[in-house]
């Protein structure tokens, strides 16, 4: 089951709006703990919908469980992409951190046995 939560205040920005905000300079100290303050508020919010939600199925029976953000991923991948999910597997985070970090490593060494 996916609990959705969308607060009152999330509107999308206009053309504009996404334009002035790509064209502004960094946020303030203050931006940025205000933002966190929000993020928190509404994380705490959908929080609450999920204890509700995973209460209500417990008492009827059912085992709850939360996803964690990969087998959440797989899970959009397989539902949203069923003939490409049966051929092309999705990588895990922790797969594409290591090739990153390899393709970097090989990168840094070409250079040097380029020098």
């Amino acid at each position: 089951m996916v609990i959705p939560y969308d607060p009152p205040r999330a509107k999308k920005p206009t053309l504009v709006q996404k334009f002035m905000g790509f064209m502004k300079t960094r946020d303030t100290l203050a931006e940025l703990q205000q933002r966190h303050r929000e993020f928190e508020t509404l994380r705490k919010g959908l929080n609450q919908r999920v204890n509700v939600v995973s209460s209500g199925l417990s008492n009827c029976g059912l085992k709850v469980e939360p996803l964690k953000t990969d087998e959440l991923l797989t899970l959009f991948y397989e539902c949203f992409n069923p003939r490409t999910a049966r051929i092309q597997k999705i990588k895990k985070s922790e797969d594409v951190a290591v090739e990153k970090d390899t393709d970097l490593y090989d990168e840094k060494k070409q250079e040097k046995e380029g020098e």
